[in-house]
């Protein structure tokens, strides 16, 4: 399908805010970037234009989205911006609105819902420890613990009994102060590389395979970032 100029354009917009999770090169050397090594190795994420992964900045909820949908091997598809949008402050055309389709998508196969509430996805946003623990584990099917009626604590242990957080990791979870990218991309390093689905395999596995969204059993969309 012929892109639009429109589409072009917002894909332009774009290029410099997704280079942050997949630019050219990723600097080698410091002990944090060793660590998101699987993370990096899948084309997951990959740092700046200038090979940098910017650990300390923040992330925001449509960059997220970016890397659930390279987890499950769906950038293809996703790349292409869409021209009709179901949140409200998702424009049709922007650079993320291919992606972020594509996440509620996903998301929305597990029976939850994706947003923030009132036809809302807030893109811009920089998400928090808490809320990047709950999509987590919405996108990879970990229902929430049922011992709390607290959102955030809810997903924090069920986070924990899968081993995505460990106790001291947990104490520092917030609903309301911004994660940093280390932090984000770290939760999801040790999440596709624990959790397991219904036939023992973690998402690196899949994508390894590169069998697209069929991470967890979903129907074959894409091949492995």
């Amino acid at each position: 399908m012929k892109k639009t100029k429109k589409a072009l354009s917002a894909l332009a917009a774009g290029a410099v805010l997704l280079a942050a999770l997949g630019g050219s090169a990723t600097a080698a050397g410091s002990a944090a970037e060793e660590k998101l090594k699987a993370l990096i190795d899948a084309g997951i994420i990959s740092g700046d234009l200038k090979g940098n992964l910017n650990l300390g900045d923040n992330i925001t909820r449509a960059q997220l989205a970016v890397i659930m949908v390279r987890a499950f091997g769906l950038e293809t598809e996703a790349k292409s911006p869409v021209q009709t949008s179901s949140f409200t402050d998702v424009a049709p055309g922007s650079w993320y609105s291919g992606y972020i389709s594509s996440a509620k998508e996903l998301i929305e196969e597990n029976g939850y819902t994706l947003g923030t509430g009132n036809g809302k996805f807030n893109p811009n946003g920089n998400i928090t420890s808490a809320e990047a623990v709950a999509l987590l584990c919405k996108f990879l099917d970990i229902k929430p613990d049922s011992s709390t009626t607290d959102w955030a604590s809810a997903y924090v242990k069920a986070a924990m009994e899968k081993g995505i957080l460990d106790a001291n990791s947990a104490k520092g979870i917030s609903k309301t102060k911004a994660a940093t990218r280390e932090t984000v991309f770290t939760y999801a390093n040790t999440a596709f590389g624990a959790v397991k689905d219904e036939n023992g395999k973690t998402v690196y596995e899949k994508l390894k395979e590169g069998v697209g969204s069929g991470v967890y059993n979903k129907k074959e969309n894409g091949t492995a970032p």
